[in-house]
């Protein structure tokens, strides 16, 4: 490749991005599905845009989502102000990080004369493609600019299908800018010649990846499954080694670890939301018609609560988080084997379907028709073929690439350890959503990567082709910037 090579590779991916995502916006532009998640970063831009910050108006945001589930539409941004509200603004539920809301308040403000969601959706691409490019690169250095490109274009023409609902204005898929950004930090320290360029190029990764963690913090530990791969990085004094390793924990934590917990103890009086003890009370959920109260749906947490300590309580409220995980800690003390047993449960659900896609349409689940299997194929027909699709090609997708990815590892030892840090995305979102609430939403935050392997074995099929007609393939078994 020419010095213009990467330039052109990386602009054509640029320009075939942007023309797949605009297609799937506009199909799920009115999906419903998620509406409650992103009404609530937009009650969050429409106080910050008045100028209330770190606060909501509850009743908006009640009266928005109550008409949204009656007509069953996507009610955007823009028609919000059409809504009666109390005009009282307090602090937002403690499960939401206010950081899309204000991109949405802060872009309205300098590029509008009102409150539209239309520009920072230019930021989200744009964060989601940065992502792609930084990772692409990072192919690239290892592995060569072939493997590179077929990456890039396994992901435009597969996961903006497979993950359609990063095209709804929602903070999910702020999570690849941020995983490509601290992998591409570590690439970047292994193969920049000088020692200022690799700390200068590392820091302003790790460092525009922790301010991202405003938006989506799902991420933040992701940094500590990275030091391993920093301590091998080869032909770096080991003082190098560790100042790296220190970036990758401080940055983050001076970045947003540190002022979430200042944060925290300003808006709710804690310095921990106790959210994982509130995933944890769901997640015991999925044992059915258990018999310590646990549901797995979010609506059943505040009539629990009541019901058992005999409180009122705010949903999403640090108490009510805290009297979830005292309970859910409880029982986990006292029934290990029940606690197991949801484990084992959640595992299963993960693999039976580790990825699922909203559709752009209204679907009716099979569980809640109340329909035999043959009854809801003679009703839905064309939902029965829509989910039976779905299902096949996204299980071939997953365990077909977790299969090419072992595949890959074997076969390419030379460059193994750093093929293993381009996947630990993927095993750092499973790990996550096992001691978690599995939702496949949440492991398409990480299955992205998947799309390595199998551009990997693409090109294996396309130098065995050429192979075999005479023409050789060109290829050198690592990228001209890998590590030896």
């Amino acid at each position: 490749m020419t010095t213009s090579g990467p330039r052109r590779l990386l602009l054509g991916l640029a320009v075939a991005f942007l023309l797949v995502r605009a297609a799937t916006l506009l199909a799920y532009r009115d999906t419903l599905y998620y509406y409650g998640m992103v009404s609530n970063q937009f009650a969050i831009a429409e106080a910050a845009y008045k100028g209330h910050w770190f606060a909501w108006d509850k009743e908006l945001a009640g009266n928005v989502m109550r008409e949204a589930k009656e007509q069953d539409r996507f009610i955007p941004l823009e028609e919000w102000s059409r809504f009666p509200g109390s005009g009282r603004y307090t602090v937002f539920p403690a499960q939401d990080l206010p950081g899309f809301g204000y991109v949405v308040a802060v872009t309205s403000r300098w590029f509008s004369d009102q409150l539209t969601t239309r520009f920072a959706m230019v930021i989200q691409l744009l964060s989601e493609l940065a992502g792609l490019l930084l990772f692409v690169g990072c192919v690239r250095a290892l592995l060569g600019a072939r493997t590179a490109w077929l990456t890039g274009l396994v992901y435009l023409f597969g996961y903006p299908f497979i993950w359609p609902i990063a095209s709804l204005p929602m903070r999910d898929v702020f999570a690849i800018p941020v995983y490509a950004a601290l992998l591409a930090a570590v690439v970047w320290f292994a193969t920049a010649r000088g020692a200022i360029a690799s700390y200068l190029g590392s820091g302003l990764l790790i460092a525009a990846a922790a301010a991202l963690l405003w938006v989506r913090p799902y991420g933040y530990y992701f940094c500590l499954l990275l030091l391993p791969f920093v301590a091998l990085v080869p032909k770096r004094p080991w003082r190098d080694r560790l100042a790296l390793a220190v970036m990758l924990v401080l940055v983050p934590w001076l970045a947003f670890g540190l002022p979430l917990r200042q944060f925290n103890l300003r808006h709710y009086g804690v310095v921990d939301t106790d959210g994982m003890g509130r995933g944890e009370w769901v997640r015991m959920g999925i044992a059915k018609d258990n018999p310590y109260g646990f549901v797995l749906s979010d609506e059943a947490m505040v009539p629990w609560i009541k019901r058992y300590y005999g409180r009122d309580v705010e949903y999403a409220s640090p108490e009510m988080n805290r009297l979830l995980g005292d309970y859910a800690s409880q029982i986990r003390r006292e029934d290990p084997a029940f606690y197991l047993k949801t484990l084992w449960l959640v595992w299963l659900q993960m693999a039976k379907t580790p990825l699922d896609v909203v559709p752009p349409f209204p679907l009716v689940e099979y569980a809640s028709s109340g329909l035999s299997p043959t009854e809801y194929l003679s009703a839905y027909p064309g939902q029965s073929v829509y989910k039976a699709l779905n299902r096949i090609l996204l299980t071939v997708y997953f365990y077909g690439g977790v299969f090419l990815a072992i595949r890959m590892l074997k076969r390419r030892r030379e460059e193994r350890w750093w093929l293993a840090m381009l996947l630990s995305p993927l095993v750092y979102t499973t790990a996550v959503q096992a001691a978690t609430n599995s939702e496949p939403r949440y492991m398409a935050v990480g299955a992205w990567v998947l799309v390595l392997p199998i551009a990997a074995w693409l090109q294996e099929l396309s130098d065995d082709r050429r192979r075999s007609r005479g023409v050789p393939s060109g290829v050198a078994p690592s990228g001209a910037g890998a590590p030896p």
